[in-house]
C-alpha cells in the first residue's frame, strides 16, 4: 500500500509538472529546443552561475589576469549586431499603434508565427551575454558590478523563458524591443568610448551612463506593462504583468545595492 501511494504521488507530481510547463504552454513553441520544460535552461544557467561564482575565482587564484581586451572588443561587436538586429526588426515590424494593448495572436501563420520565432531567437541570443562575465573573470575583475551582471544574465533568460513559453507575442514583445534598443545604445557607446577612443572623458563615466540607460529602460517597461491593470481591452494575460512586476522590483533593489554605491 505504501509503495502504491508513493507511485501515485510521483505520478501526480509528474502529471502536474507536465501539465504546468508543457500542456499549458503555447502549442506553437512548446516543442522548440529548451521549451516546454524548464529543466534544461535552469541547468545551463545554473552551471554557468556556479562556474563563474565558485570555480572561476579558484582557477584564477594563482594566475595573472588574462589580457582579454581583443576578445571583449569582438564580443561587444557581436552583442551590438545582435541587439541592433532585434531593434531594427522592432522598428520595422512592431505595431506601435498597439502600444497600449497588443493582443496575443494564436495563428500558426503570418505575423503571429513570425513573432513566435522572433521571441524565441531573442531568448537564445541571451546566451551570448554570459561571456561578458566569463571574460571579466579571466581578467580577475570580480567586482560588485560583475556580481550584478551574473545575477542579471542568469535571471533574465529564465524570466524570458517563463513569458514566451506561454505568451510568445503580443504585449510581451515590447520588453524584448526596448531591451534590445537600450543594449544597442550601450554597446555602441562601449565600442566607441571603451575601445576606439578610451582616452575620452566619457570612458570614465561608462558605468553612470550605462546605469542611466537601463533606468530609462525599466521605467519604459514599468509603464508599458502596468497599464494592463488600468485598461486591458485586448485581454492580454495579466499573469505577464505580475511576472514583470516581480522582476523589475527585484532588479531595482539589486541595482540600488550593487551598482549605485559604485557610481
Amino acid at each position: 500500500m505504501a509503495v502504491n501511494r508513493t507511485e501515485n504521488s510521483s505520478l501526480s507530481i509528474f502529471s502536474f509538472y507536465h501539465e504546468l510547463f508543457y500542456e499549458k504552454a503555447d502549442p506553437r513553441i512548446r516543442d522548440f529546443p529548451l521549451m516546454g520544460n524548464p529543466a534544461a535552461i535552469v541547468i545551463i544557467y545554473g552551471c554557468y552561475a556556479i562556474f563563474f561564482k565558485f570555480f572561476m575565482p579558484r582557477i584564477m587564484q594563482d594566475r595573472k589576469p588574462v589580457d582579454v581586451r581583443k576578445f571583449v572588443f569582438l564580443l561587444h561587436i557581436v552583442l551590438f549586431c545582435n541587439c541592433a538586429f532585434f531593434t531594427i526588426w522592432g522598428l520595422i515590424r512592431y505595431p506601435f499603434s498597439k502600444w497600449r494593448c497588443f493582443a496575443l495572436g494564436h495563428n500558426n501563420y503570418g505575423f503571429d508565427l513570425e513573432l513566435v520565432y522572433c521571441v524565441y531567437m531573442f531568448m537564445l541570443s541571451k546566451f551570448f551575454f554570459t561571456f561578458e562575465s566569463i571574460l571579466a573573470g579571466l581578467k580577475k575583475n570580480m567586482e560588485m558590478t560583475e556580481t550584478y551582471l551574473l545575477i542579471h544574465h542568469t535571471s533574465l533568460p529564465l524570466l524570458i523563458w517563463s513569458i514566451i513559453n506561454y505568451y510568445p507575442g503580443g504585449h510581451a514583445t515590447f520588453v524584448g524591443f526596448i531591451n534590445s534598443f537600450c543594449h544597442t545604445i550601450m554597446y555602441a557607446y562601449r565600442i566607441i568610448f571603451c575601445h576606439i577612443i578610451p582616452e575620452s572623458k566619457l570612458y570614465k563615466k561608462r558605468q553612470s551612463i550605462t546605469f542611466c540607460i537601463f533606468v530609462l529602460q525599466f521605467i519604459g517597461i514599468f509603464f508599458h506593462t502596468f497599464q494592463l491593470f488600468i485598461w486591458n481591452e485586448c485581454n492580454f494575460p495579466i499573469a505577464y504583468a505580475y511576472l514583470i512586476g516581480v522582476y523589475v522590483t527585484f532588479i531595482t533593489i539589486l541595482s540600488l545595492v550593487l551598482i549605485v554605491p559604485q557610481l
